[in-house]
């Protein structure tokens, strides 16, 4: 390869680099001019406020900060953000506090609760800044009472080891977590919250990105229990995260924030009417009219941003997690065993019930249904406790005792 060549390259390498640096991203983005702060668009009077306040969660946001302190200047008052460890910067007026990831510690765990204590002061007053991206999930750890840290560790272990997919993983998360799924932006009310969210995931999700802190979750509880079921975890979990989940379920705990809630409220014909305008104008009495409570924006690493404001009930880009256990079913009045499926039955019967008392019903795989592929079907039954499969084949019936 000719030096021209490897010119090139470095080039483009270095314009892709360059094309996905936090700081710039935010800088392409947000824009200060006089006292007003414009960001995608959207234009906020800063004199409308008392306090302006910057809060991030990531790996990235260090630099994301460094920008936001650029463009806001005198009129930033303070700021707090948790980064991986080696990941920070010196910043003037934002304090960074390093913790672990991707295994969360007690320094990410001191972090959060800080920041989450600082939000609860909150007024109406008050404008906040937050910056998230990737890694924020591991960085802000507030687990819910009585859930402990080694408690978090040990379901997040549990559920990777099971093969449980980031959604599935990320929906126990919201629920255990006081600051996770939307719950950021309910401590920070009623101030005015305005989240940039640099993202790393393949479509912007952002219920995905950081967990959500200031976006509604999807999920809920019963989602959760249904993961930890469909995965045969109910008596393997830690017994306090089985029990806020229960709670949850039955209505003790209240669930995470929902688009329409109070949180993120749907938006009126007039409130689109105004947002259309972008800009957010001072009441007569000088208090701020606010369009709504919490939005979002996404910052592409490509330099193209979209503000992903639209309504909050947008299930397009949040589908809500569905229910794994709708994949496997236990019946009604039954319980399932630790044994998990191979050992359900005999022991996992109730006194005078006989066996096979806690077996477990699947649906037959789209693969082997009689209808498709190859014309087999295979029926999975339960025998003496012990899990058996009958073949149909073409042609041929089984035999009474053919099992495999």
């Amino acid at each position: 390869m000719d030096e021209s060549a490897i010119k090139k390259l470095e080039e483009i390498f270095t314009a892709g680099l360059r094309a996905v640096e936090p700081e710039a991203a935010v800088k392409r983005r947000v824009r200060r001019i006089d006292d007003r702060l414009e960001v995608d668009g959207v234009t906020y009077d800063l004199n409308g406020f008392k306090r302006i306040l910057v809060v991030g969660v990531g790996k990235a946001t260090a630099p994301m900060a460094k920008a936001l302190e650029d463009i806001l200047g005198d009129r930033l008052t303070a700021g707090w953000i948790i980064v991986k460890y080696h990941h920070g910067l010196l910043l003037k007026k934002v304090r960074v506090m390093e913790a672990g990831h991707p295994i969360p510690d007690d320094a990410g765990l001191e972090a959060s609760r800080f920041i989450l204590d600082r939000l609860g002061e909150c007024t109406e007053e008050d404008l906040v800044l937050c910056a998230f991206s990737g890694g924020g999930s591991a960085l802000f750890v507030a687990p819910r009472p009585p859930v402990t840290l080694d408690e978090i560790r040990k379901t997040t272990q549990l559920l990777l080891d099971c093969g449980a997919t980031i959604g599935e993983i990320n929906s126990m998360r919201k629920h255990l977590s006081l600051g996770k799924g939307g719950q950021l932006a309910k401590t920070a009310q009623p101030a005015t919250v305005v989240s940039l969210f640099l993202s790393d995931v393949v479509g912007d999700p952002l219920d995905v990105i950081a967990s959500g802190p200031t976006v509604p979750d999807s999920s809920t509880f019963s989602d959760c229990m249904g993961i930890i079921d469909h995965y045969g975890l109910t008596l393997r979990i830690p017994p306090a995260v089985f029990r806020v989940l229960d709670d949850g379920v039955n209505g003790l705990i209240e669930e995470t924030p929902k688009a329409g809630g109070s949180v993120f409220p749907a938006r009126t014909e007039r409130d689109r009417g105004k947002q259309s305008s972008g800009t957010a104008r001072r009441t007569g009495k000088g208090r701020f009219a606010r369009v709504q409570h919490s939005r979002p924006h996404v910052l592409y690493p490509g330099g193209s941003a979209g503000n992903r404001t639209g309504d909050h009930g947008d299930r397009e880009r949040n589908p809500p997690v569905r229910a794994p256990c709708s994949r496997s079913r236990v019946h009604p009045g039954r319980r399932r065993n630790d044994r998990h499926h191979s050992r359900a039955g005999k022991r996992g019967a109730e006194p005078g019930t006989g066996p096979g008392r806690g077996h477990i019903h699947r649906r037959t795989p789209p693969h082997l249904h009689p209808q498709r592929g190859d014309g087999r079907h295979r029926r999975s039954h339960r025998r003496r406790g012990r899990l058996c499969r009958r073949e149909h084949l073409p042609g041929r019936a089984p035999g009474r005792n053919e099992s495999s």
